[in-house]
């Protein structure tokens, strides 16, 4: 099975990802990403900065 190569952004693409994210909690979640490395299972399982509706 023959995949497709994966690019990553570069750090001026990052960088304008980051500086539009609308959401400030979405620009931290996309900061923090990129700081890290981390994978996207993990950065999925850190808890929500923003409570859930009961």
């Amino acid at each position: 099975m023959h995949r497709p190569a994966i690019r990553a952004p570069n750090t001026e693409q990052v960088a304008l990802l980051i500086a539009t994210a609308e959401d400030p909690e979405f620009g931290l979640f996309l900061r923090l990403a990129a700081v890290t490395g981390a994978r996207r299972g993990e950065l999925c399982a850190l808890p929500s900065l923003t409570p859930l509706p009961r």
